[in-house]
């Protein structure tokens, strides 16, 4: 079926719908005009029916208004934050390429030498690189699975691999036997999400480098988070691959 056909078919079903209403208010205003003159006599109950009827009828029409314009503001917004991303990626060096630091705030002076754990994401290669800091850094943070009760599946942090596009949980390796991050304490607020550049030079702060960093955190925690973050600098590049070459 064409979209014309389409939008036919929806345009037909709005009128009948709008014909009914008229017909049926114009029922009612009639029949109560009759009843005003005592010259007809109808249940009262078939007047509420009939009013029902016609309020449910508004309240799904006005159901309908209020998606096709949600959607249509947030398709909008998507599309205004895809071409804001290329725009910022534009003054980097290495664009759409990300580190994610997660660091203790009393240990924030020194990012480098003090971060518990780094992602760096890599959109124009899809890759995601994991980095784990210092042991004493990241050993307050791991516990064993027991590979019983799968206790991974409620404590263990999680995060989105460009690979798989899909979810893995972050194990760490120590001394040849892996072990979960605990995300209760490491999406505590005794954390800090910092991104920076994939050289180090520089923290970005900017609204969509803060989203990015969000979206670390609460992935981490509930790895049913929404991906519109990942998703709008995927885009992004895709509309970029259309005009010029990375």
């Amino acid at each position: 079926m064409s979209n014309s056909n389409l939008v036919n078919l929806i345009f037909d079903a709005y009128e009948k719908i709008l014909l009914n209403i008229e017909a049926k208010s114009q029922y009612v205003f009639y029949t109560l005009s009759l009843i005003k003159n005592n010259t007809y006599k109808i249940p009262y109950y078939q007047h509420f029916i009939n009013l029902l009827f016609i309020f449910i009828v508004i309240v799904i029409l006005y159901i309908f208004y209020r998606d096709l314009v949600y959607r249509d503001a947030s398709k909008i917004k998507r599309c205004r934050e895809i071409e804001d991303t290329i725009q910022i990626n534009k003054s980097y060096e290495n664009p759409y390429v990300y580190r994610v630091y997660i660091i203790q705030k009393k240990l924030a002076n020194d990012i480098l030498n003090n971060y518990s754990i780094c992602f760096e994401y890599n959109f124009i290669k899809e890759i995601t690189n994991v980095y784990f800091g210092k042991p004493e850094n990241v050993e307050g943070l791991i516990f064993s699975d027991y590979n019983s009760d799968k206790s991974f599946l409620s404590n263990g942090f999680s995060y989105f691999s460009l690979e798989k596009l899909d979810t893995s949980f972050l194990q760490y390796d120590n001394g040849g036997k892996l072990f979960y991050i605990n995300k209760k304490i490491i999406t505590d607020d005794n954390y800090l999400y910092i991104v920076a550049t994939p050289d180090n030079r520089k923290i970005l702060d900017n609204v969509y480098a803060k989203k990015l960093a969000k979206f670390v955190k609460k992935f981490g925690f509930d790895y049913t988070t929404e991906l519109s973050p990942i998703y709008n600098i995927l885009y992004a590049i895709e509309h970029n691959k259309n005009s010029a070459t990375i």
